[in-house]
């Protein structure tokens, strides 16, 4: 697995939320959500909401700029598993 991907579990509707919020918050790349062999756009709730968000799953934003990489690794503490 490379290291763009992290393991993450949302469990709730209000961390889904927020977790695509803070998504949305990197406008120049794009970061993928994925749950098994679905890949879904992470910067939408309607997409995210669409799969069992009480199941581990994990992002990966399609970068390799390492300051962002970083960044986005540490905003996706809060799910991580």
């Amino acid at each position: 697995m490379n290291d763009r991907k992290i393991k993450i579990c949302l469990k709730t509707v209000n961390n889904a939320s927020l977790f695509v919020a803070k998504c949305g918050e990197y406008k120049d790349w794009d970061i993928n959500y994925i749950h098994g062999r679905l890949v879904l756009d992470a910067k939408s709730l309607m997409g995210v909401l669409s799969v069992a968000i009480d199941a581990p799953a994990y992002v990966e934003i399609l970068t390799d700029d390492e300051k962002v990489l970083d960044n986005f690794k540490n905003d996706m503490t809060l799910w991580e598993v």
